[in-house]
């Protein structure tokens, strides 16, 4: 059972459509990249701004918000929140400019 893999870096649960992060994902502490794009999210468990996470993909779902513990992924090398057609402007800037133009992959919001 992948809980059980304690030291396991990397998931990619991409082009599945769970449509929301199992509970037991936020349990890994030893994850540094992963992958949720394409799995219809529309809403983010808080808890995995808990994890020590260089890499997040959380492109081509139905985000609306990004809560602001986002914030606490001090380590994070990579961001990609591009096609999320509800995400508002402003958040999307917040976060652009908390982690830098460098790191995050977004679209334009209007």
């Amino acid at each position: 059972c992948i809980r059980e893999m304690k030291n396991l870096e990397v998931i990619y649960v991409g082009n599945n459509n769970i449509k929301s992060i199992p509970d037991w994902l936020t349990e890994l502490q030893g994850i540094e990249e992963l992958f949720l794009n394409y799995i219809g999210l529309t809403t983010i468990d808080e808890g995995l701004f808990n994890l020590n996470l260089k890499r997040l993909d959380l492109s081509n779902n139905q985000l609306s918000d990004i809560p602001d513990n986002i914030f606490k992924l001090e380590e994070l090398e990579m961001l990609d929140i591009t096609r999320n057609p509800g995400l508002k402007k402003e958040k999307v800037e917040d976060i652009v400019d908390f982690f830098s133009e460098d790191i995050v992959y977004y679209d334009n919001p209007d």
